[in-house]
C-alpha cells in the first residue's frame, strides 16, 4: 500500500515535504516544522525547492504561489528518525522497502529519460509563464497607488498600517513612512506632495509614499518571504 507518493525530480526519487509532514502526523504547524528541517539541511544538496502556482480567485492575478520542498528518500528517512515516534518508524520502514523495489527496477530507456527531461522543461516553462504574466500585470502602467491600495491589490489580509509596519521593520521605509533613497532609485516607491486646505483657509503640504507598479512585485516577495520565515 502506498503511504506517500514518491516522485522523480531530475533523476532523484523524492517525497514532498508537505505530504511527509502529513503522513508523519506531526502535532506542530507545518510552517514551524518545515522551517526546522530547512535549518538543518542544505538547499540543492539535501532538498530542492519548487514554486507551485495554484488557482485562487481571491489572489492578485487569480494565482497564489505555494513553495514546495522535495526531499530525497535518504533525507526523508533521517527526518522520520528525527520525529522519534511510532509513525516515524513506520514511514521510515516504508521508504526502505521502496528503495529495495526501486533497485529491482530495470534502468530507464533513452525514450523514458527523454520524456522525463521534456516534462521537467515543461514545468519550468509553465512556472516562468506565470512569473511573466504577473510581471506584465503589475508593470503595465506607470501609475502609482498608495500603501493601503497596495495591501488590497496584493490581498494580504491586513491593511495599510500593518504593511507600513512591515516595511519599516525591513528598513525599506523610515520612521516617517517615507522610503529610503535606494528604494526610490530602484523605482519601487515615490514620495509625492499633497496639498490640503485647513479650516482657517491656510494651504499646507503633506508628503505621501506611493508605490509604483514595479514596486508591487517587490512588496509581494517581501511578504511571501515573511510567511516562510525567510
Amino acid at each position: 500500500m502506498e503511504i506517500i507518493k514518491i516522485q522523480n525530480q531530475n533523476g532523484i526519487e523524492t517525497v514532498n515535504g508537505r505530504e511527509l509532514w502529513t503522513v508523519l502526523e506531526s502535532k506542530r504547524q507545518y510552517g514551524n516544522w518545515i522551517k526546522e528541517k530547512l535549518n538543518i539541511f542544505t538547499q540543492d544538496i539535501d532538498y530542492i525547492v519548487f514554486n507551485n502556482f495554484v488557482k485562487d480567485d481571491t489572489a492578485f492575478g487569480g494565482k497564489r504561489k505555494i513553495i514546495e520542498y522535495y526531499f530525497p528518500i535518504d533525507i526523508a528517512k533521517q527526518i522520520c528518525m528525527m520525529e522519534n515516534t511510532e509513525k516515524g518508524r513506520e514511514v521510515r520502514k516504508y521508504f526502505i522497502e521502496c528503495e529495495k523495489r526501486l533497485k529491482e527496477k530495470p534502468p530507464l530507456s533513452i525514450e523514458q529519460m527523454t520524456m522525463i527531461v521534456i516534462s521537467e522543461m515543461q514545468k519550468k516553462i509553465e512556472e516562468q509563464k506565470h512569473k511573466v504574466e504577473f510581471y506584465d500585470a503589475v508593470t503595465g502602467s506607470s501609475d502609482t497607488i498608495d500603501i493601503g491600495q497596495a495591501a488590497k491589490v496584493l490581498n494580504l489580509g491586513y491593511g495599510r498600517n500593518r504593511l507600513f509596519e512591515i516595511l519599516r521593520e525591513k528598513n525599506i521605509l523610515q520612521h516617517n513612512n517615507q522610503p529610503y533613497q535606494k528604494y526610490i532609485d530602484a523605482g519601487y516607491f515615490r514620495v509625492i506632495e499633497s496639498k490640503y486646505i485647513k479650516p482657517d483657509g491656510s494651504i499646507h503640504i503633506s508628503l505621501k509614499t506611493v508605490v509604483y507598479q514595479k514596486g508591487l512585485d517587490y512588496i509581494r516577495k517581501i511578504v511571501s518571504n515573511l510567511k516562510w520565515g525567510k
